[in-house]
Order: structure tokens, then C-alpha cells, then sequence
């Protein structure tokens, strides 16, 4: 059976959860994640970011030129999120697509 399309908050927290993250840290990444694709901002990949400990998590996403204001917006507001940012244009193969590469890490309290 395959997976639907997407990343729910449920999809995300079962793929972030196989690394330490505290559970407050863990459903707030995932909630974000989550809110983001609703919104139509699906992300292409989501993953733990961290070897020995986990800081946090990576998510990427392909976007129209159009969009790439929007989303890099809408990272820079998520609340209690640390979120560095990676935009790389698709170049030749497609010259209004960009790919963006967000870390998102917990402020700490």
C-alpha cells in the first residue's frame, strides 16, 4: 500500500521521532510542517537534522518563482523556530523553479 501524498503532522512526527527530540520540541516542528503543506507549501522532503543528538529539522521545497516570497515569509514567522534558510534556483531545467532548503531548530527558553 502506498503512502498518500503529503506530510500531516501525524506523517512528520512518526519520521522526526526516531531521533531524541523532546515531545514539545517534536510536535511543535512537526505542527509547523504540517501547517505549512496545508497551505500548499508541501514539502518535498522532511528529516531529522543532528548525528548524535537531534537539533531539530530539515524540510525542502520546490516552489514557483511567484511563491518563493510567500514561503520564505512564512518561515521566518513560524513562532519558537530557529529557521536557517538555503535557496537554489532550479536553473536551466526549469528557470522559474526554486528549491528551498529550511533547518528549523527550537529557541531555546
Amino acid at each position: 500500500m502506498s503512502e498518500t501524498p503529503g506530510y500531516d503532522a501525524e506523517k512528520i512526527r512518526l519520521r522526526l521521532s526516531r531521533k531524541e527530540l523532546s515531545d514539545e520540541a517534536l510536535t511543535e516542528l512537526a505542527t509547523s510542517i504540517a501547517k505549512l503543506d496545508a497551505d500548499g507549501f508541501s514539502p518535498t522532503d522532511v528529516f531529522p537534522i543532528g548525528i548524535i543528538i537531534q537539533e531539530g529539522a530539515g524540510a525542502h521545497f520546490e516552489v514557483k518563482h511567484d511563491q518563493l516570497g510567500d514561503l520564505v515569509s512564512r518561515l521566518a514567522e513560524l513562532k519558537d523556530l530557529r529557521t536557517d534558510l538555503q535557496i537554489f534556483p532550479k536553473g536551466i531545467i526549469a528557470p522559474d523553479r526554486f528549491e528551498v532548503r529550511a533547518k528549523m531548530t527550537q529557541i531555546s527558553r
